[in-house]
């Protein structure tokens, strides 16, 4: 386990366990700034590693 994301104040604000596929717990909201046009980067990353995980890889 380990704090990969911090606020301004530093405290933590996004858990990560790395030895798993995906898994992170944040305080941030992503998807409300996220658009069809322009997705945020977190949303990004989940979804491309659900596809890995589908396709095996």
């Amino acid at each position: 386990m380990r704090f990969s994301g911090f606020d301004h104040d530093g405290e933590p604000r996004i858990l990560e366990l790395p030895d798993l596929g995906f898994f992170l717990a944040t305080l941030y909201v992503p998807q409300a700034t996220s658009s069809r046009d322009a997705p945020h980067p977190l949303l990004v990353g989940f979804i491309e590693a659900c596809q890995a995980r589908a396709n095996g890889s």
